[in-house]
């Protein structure tokens, strides 16, 4: 297979593909950066094509995760992260509902988040995480996971 090919290569086997994942990361982060610097609409409008390179680094960290050999493949390929896959649809699904319920359950301004309390932007990220999560287990068990069990069952 492709990771123990990759792992005779001697600066791959020895934590060099630990370093490509990271620095797959850091370009995201920075494209990332640069875009909410733009403006996330305004990058948008005036230079759409930074999906392109972010696609890529997308593509290139999910494939580096498959084949190369990882010193750290246990903190990135794991049963809670994979967990949060399997609900990955409905996390993003819920996600913007739950965020704006509970923002204004809080009382912060969807106009201007950042001039709340530092404290209460934590409180927020917490609940929203923490009920995004509970909806999207919910919505997979009941929901989602039945019409999978039915499309396999179809398939037969």
């Amino acid at each position: 297979d492709w990771r123990s090919r990759l792992e005779k290569v001697g600066w791959l086997g020895k934590g060099g593909g630990d370093a490509l994942i990271m620095l797959m990361v850091v370009g995201i982060g920075l494209l990332l950066m640069k875009v909410e610097t733009i403006g996330t609409w305004p990058a948008e409008i005036e230079w759409h094509a930074w999906h392109i390179p972010e696609s890529a680094l997308w593509a290139a960290f999910i494939i580096g995760l498959l084949v190369l050999p990882l010193r750290l493949r246990a903190l990135l390929v794991n049963r809670p992260l994979e967990r949060l896959g399997i609900l990955s649809y409905s996390f993003y699904l819920w996600h913007l509902p739950i965020i704006v319920a509970v923002g204004k359950g809080l009382g912060i301004s969807s106009a201007d988040p950042e001039i709340a309390e530092p404290a209460l932007l934590v409180l927020a990220i917490a609940l929203s995480f923490a009920g995004t999560f509970a909806a999207s287990a919910l919505t997979y068990r009941y929901i989602e996971k039945p019409f999978l069990l039915r499309k396999e069952r179809l398939a037969e």
